[in-house]
């Protein structure tokens, strides 16, 4: 069986929520029989965390032999231990796929698929825009090398410290590149969005607080 790992990159100051995701995240992993790995450190001074998250993503990539790598935001939590990431990768993972993303939009009105961030789709002229909270990927070389360079990025591109910062680059400027748009898929939004996914929640655009009330009934339906 292939080798998968789930990261997450949080540093202490989310303690109040993180209480919660990361150890469902842990007990999702120890079922299923992944390694989970929790980096704290942020690795610049001068750059928004949002970077050290992605950077967090490209240094394992480089220096562990998994196969598959499924980074979650800390704002993630698990709501159920039913869905494997092999039957992601199985359902989304085709053609040449080589990195799936969490669609930032919802179905909740069935088949009408509405984008969260109306501007972004405006500008960009896409529909589908990809949420980077929750993002699966082959360990391979092209893999690599887009991270190595949506971090290179994050010193050049006039994105890059523009709200949602590392989301712009990647829709602006990484996207817009005929061979990344194509190594890139999206799993749809039962596995994963911020009202009922069969994966896992992701509640973003809340506080600290909120977030860490919602995840809580979670983290007592699982844990205890």
């Amino acid at each position: 069986m292939s080798r998968i790992d789930v990261i997450m990159f949080a540093t202490v100051h989310l303690d109040i929520y993180t209480q919660y995701s990361i150890p469902v995240w842990e007990k999702y992993c120890e079922t299923k029989g992944y390694q989970f790995l929790h980096y704290k450190e942020s690795y610049y001074d001068d750059l928004h965390l949002v970077w050290s998250k992605i950077r967090s993503v490209r240094e394992h990539l480089y220096n562990t032999d998994c196969e598959y790598l499924l980074m979650v935001d800390a704002d993630t939590i698990p709501t159920a231990f039913d869905i494997s990431i092999e039957q992601l990768l199985d359902e989304f993972m085709i053609r040449d796929k080589q990195i799936l993303f969490q669609k930032d939009g919802s179905n909740r009105l069935k088949y009408l698929y509405f984008p969260h961030n109306i501007s972004m789709a405006l500008k960009s002229r896409r529909i589908l825009l990809p949420n980077a909270g929750f993002i699966l990927m082959k360990n391979d070389e092209a893999v690599r090398k887009f991270y190595d360079e949506w971090l290179e990025r994050a010193r050049t591109s006039p994105w890059a410290n523009k709200i949602p910062r590392n989301q712009n680059v990647l829709v602006f400027e990484m996207l817009k590149q005929k061979e990344i748009e194509k190594m890139v898929g999206y799993v749809e939004t039962w596995v994963v969005n911020k009202f009922k996914g069969k994966l896992c929640q992701h509640f973003s655009s809340k506080t600290p607080e909120q977030i860490a009330d919602l995840m809580r009934p979670f983290y007592v339906k699982l844990l205890t």
